[in-house]
C-alpha cells in the first residue's frame, strides 16, 4: 500500500498572453476564475464539480497584473501583451488537477476564452509566497514547525479584504474575524492539528491595532460591486509560546489562503510583514 504524503500548499505563478485587444469593464479575475474552472474540468470533471461547490474554497487567485508594468491599471490589454496571477492551493489533490490541466493546455498552445476574447498560456511556473520557504511545495506539517513566536503580528492587505455577515460588509479589525478565517481553512484541509486556537482564546490573546491604517475601495466584480479594505494591520498576541506559534503559523498561512471573503475572485491577499 502506497504511503499516503502529508497534506501540502503551494503557489503558481500563470502567465496569460492576449490575442487581440482586451479591455475589462469589471475587474477581469470574474473572467480568469471562470477560465480556471473550464480548464480543470477539462482535466478533472469530478474534481472541477467539488473544487465549485466548497463552501471553504481550497484555492485564491490574485489579482491580476501586467508582466512588464505591473503598477499600471489593467483596464486595457493590448494584442500580445502578458497579464500574470497568483494561484495558490491548499491541498495536494486540488495544486495536481490544477497543474496538469494548466501544462496541459499550455503544451497544447489551447486557445482560452477570457470573457469573450481568446488567450493562451505563456507560462505555467512555481511561486513563493513566503521567502523564508525555499521550496514551491510546503507540508503543512513544515509550515508550522517554521513559525516563529511572535508577540507582534503585522498584515498587508495587498488586495481588498472584507468580511460579510448578513448582509453586512465588516472590515478586517476584528482578531477572531481575521485569524478565524484562516482557522476555518487550516481546518478544512490541515493534517496538522493546532491545540488550544479557537474563538476564546483568539478573542483573549491577540488583539487589533492600527486599524485606522485601513482605507475603503469599491470592486465592480461584475456579478456585485463589492467593498473592501486595503493597508496594514498589526495584531498584539499574549498568551504562552505554543499559542503564539499557531497564531504565527495562521498570520504565514494567509499568504496562500488570503483573508475574507471572495479569495477565489482576487480579494483577500495578504502579506506577513517583517517587524
Amino acid at each position: 500500500m502506497a504511503e499516503q504524503l502529508p497534506e501540502a500548499m503551494a503557489a503558481i505563478r500563470l502567465e496569460l498572453r492576449a490575442l487581440r485587444t482586451m479591455t475589462f469593464k469589471v475587474e477581469p479575475t470574474r473572467s480568469l476564475h471562470a477560465v480556471l474552472h473550464r480548464v480543470l474540468e477539462t482535466s478533472s470533471p469530478a474534481l472541477s464539480h467539488r473544487v465549485h461547490e466548497e463552501s471553504v474554497k481550497s484555492f485564491s487567485i490574485s489579482h491580476v497584473l501586467r508582466v512588464n508594468e505591473p503598477n499600471r491599471p489593467v483596464r486595457q490589454i493590448e494584442q500580445g501583451e502578458r497579464i500574470w496571477v497568483r494561484l495558490s492551493m491548499l491541498q495536494r489533490e486540488v495544486l495536481a488537477g490544477f497543474i496538469t490541466a494548466l501544462v496541459k493546455h499550455w503544451r497544447e498552445a489551447t486557445v482560452l476564452t477570457f470573457g469573450s476574447d481568446p488567450v493562451q498560456i505563456s507560462s505555467v511556473a512555481p511561486e513563493l509566497p513566503l521567502a523564508r520557504v525555499g521550496s514551491p511545495l510546503i507540508s503543512y506539517s513544515d509550515l508550522y514547525a517554521s513559525a516563529l513566536p511572535a508577540d507582534e503580528i503585522r498584515l498587508r492587505f495587498v488586495s481588498p479584504v472584507v468580511f460579510r455577515n448578513e448582509g453586512q460588509d465588516l472590515p478586517p479589525d476584528d482578531s477572531w474575524r481575521v485569524f478565524g478565517s484562516y482557522l476555518r481553512r487550516w481546518r478544512s484541509y490541515s493534517d496538522v492539528a493546532l491545540a488550544g486556537i479557537d474563538e476564546s482564546t483568539v478573542r483573549l490573546h491577540v488583539h487589533a491595532e492600527d486599524s485606522a491604517h485601513l482605507t475603503f475601495h469599491r470592486l465592480n466584480l461584475g456579478m456585485t460591486e463589492q467593498s473592501g479594505f486595503l493597508g496594514t494591520i498589526r495584531f498584539q498576541v499574549s498568551g504562552d509560546h505554543a499559542f503564539q506559534r499557531g497564531v504565527a503559523a495562521l498570520a504565514d498561512y494567509s499568504a496562500y489562503c488570503g483573508t475574507g471573503a471572495r479569495t477565489a475572485f482576487g480579494m483577500g491577499q495578504t502579506e506577513r510583514l517583517s517587524r
